[in-house]
């Protein structure tokens, strides 16, 4: 986009102020990206967005990740409320486009062979039939088994081990319900 692009004086100031307004170098960059591919939709000049256009450009983009379509949306819709705080425009036309809906997915856990490797490690030893687990966690047991399965200490200090009644240890996690794939059950007090 050109100096000659009816938005670009506006997108320039409007970036301005973003980054004087303290927002990061990454969100800046971010933002001007997804603007100026906004822009390359809409060659007329501010007054006329509309939400039939920002629809068209929403529709344009409608085969990427559900995510990204939500970043460029903010985007604009910061950039067009931005416009109405300047007289720019007159309405916001992004109050009119309902807001794009990324679906939720609960973090895979490790798979439970690297979990029984960590546990396996442990030194601690296991003073009841049903240890708490103060009684099984090692502050060097939770570094590892956070840096080697991606768990945050919280979940790490979430673990209860138990034996189960074939002399087998597995491992309940009040954060994931039960999982095919690493056998994690939901603990049993939620």
């Amino acid at each position: 986009m050109g100096a000659a692009h009816p938005l670009a004086r506006h997108l320039s100031d409007f970036l301005t102020d973003l980054g004087n307004a303290n927002a990061s170098a990454h969100t800046v960059r971010a933002c001007r990206g997804d603007l100026l591919q906004f822009a390359a939709h809409h060659d007329g000049e501010i007054g006329d967005l509309s939400a039939g256009l920002v629809r068209a450009y929403l529709a344009g983009i409608a085969g990427l990740a559900p995510a990204t379509r939500k970043r460029k949306r903010a985007a604009v819709a910061s950039f067009c409320r931005w416009a109405v705080r300047h007289d720019l425009l007159t309405a916001n036309p992004m109050d009119k486009i309902d807001a794009i809906k990324v679906p939720r997915a609960l973090p895979c856990p490790a798979p439970a062979a690297d979990v029984a490797r960590v546990l396996a490690a442990n030194p601690a030893p296991r003073t009841s039939a049903s240890p708490t687990p103060s009684e099984t966690t090692t502050p060097a047991m939770i570094q590892t088994l956070t840096s080697a399965t991606g768990h945050t200490s919280s979940d790490a200090l979430a673990l209860a081990i138990a034996p189960d009644n074939r002399s087998h240890w597995y491992r309940e996690c009040p954060i994931w319900s039960s999982c095919p794939s690493t056998g994690l059950r939901r603990h049993a007090g939620t």
